[in-house]
């Protein structure tokens, strides 16, 4: 069980600034070795305090994941980030987003602060290659191999980009559309749905 204790108003008590992380996210690719970097504000504070609960040495990164609980080392970095050593992380579920609390300690049961990981798999964002090149970036997902993955997992010169795509994917595939009549003077919204319809508009 974790027990957070504070002496400050909140402001002052040492916290992860989420404003400052990339896109307000901390994403990572399944099973992808990755270190986590988070933005502490007032940590110094709280280190210089006399007897105070928290040593640099005993800074930890928790996460549970699917009931697996994984502490890594916390480094405290010259900017004043923390960054929890490099591991993989994988969960079973069939979803393409897994969302799980990061719980940053020292001491072992001292928690400074919390925040939301998000574990996902770029095979379940987008099955198709078109869809999976115009991903967000921020995911690092590409297509190689048959299928949409995270770009370090794909070979050396094997990493087409959303300007290559009309010439890497597949031809596209109309599944259905509608609605499947209407007036002759046209005029009429259609929708189509099917795989690999192309990047862009031409």
């Amino acid at each position: 069980m974790f027990v957070r204790t504070a002496t400050r108003g909140e402001t002052q008590c040492p916290h992860i600034d989420k404003t400052s992380l990339k896109d307000g996210k901390i994403l990572i690719a399944d099973n992808h070795a990755s270190s986590i970097r988070l933005p502490v504000i007032n940590l110094d504070a709280l280190l210089n305090q006399e007897h105070s609960p928290v040593s640099v040495d005993k800074l930890e990164c928790s996460m549970t994941v699917e009931g697996r609980l994984t502490k890594v080392r916390g480094h405290l970095r010259e900017d004043g980030w923390v960054e929890c050593e490099s591991r993989s992380y994988t969960y079973e579920q069939q979803v393409a987003t897994l969302d799980v609390n990061l719980f940053l300690t020292a001491g072992g049961s001292f928690v400074i602060d919390k925040t939301t990981v998000t574990l996902y798999k770029c095979r379940l964002l987008h099955s198709d290659c078109s869809r999976c090149l115009t991903l967000d970036p921020m995911y690092q997902c590409t297509w190689c191999g048959g299928g949409c993955n995270f770009r370090e997992f794909c070979p050396v010169g094997s990493l087409p980009d959303r300007e290559t795509a009309d010439s890497i994917c597949d031809r596209p595939v109309v599944e259905s559309f509608e609605p499947m009549s209407g007036p002759l003077e046209g005029g009429t919204r259609v929708t189509i749905t099917g795989r690999d319809l192309g990047t862009r508009m031409d």
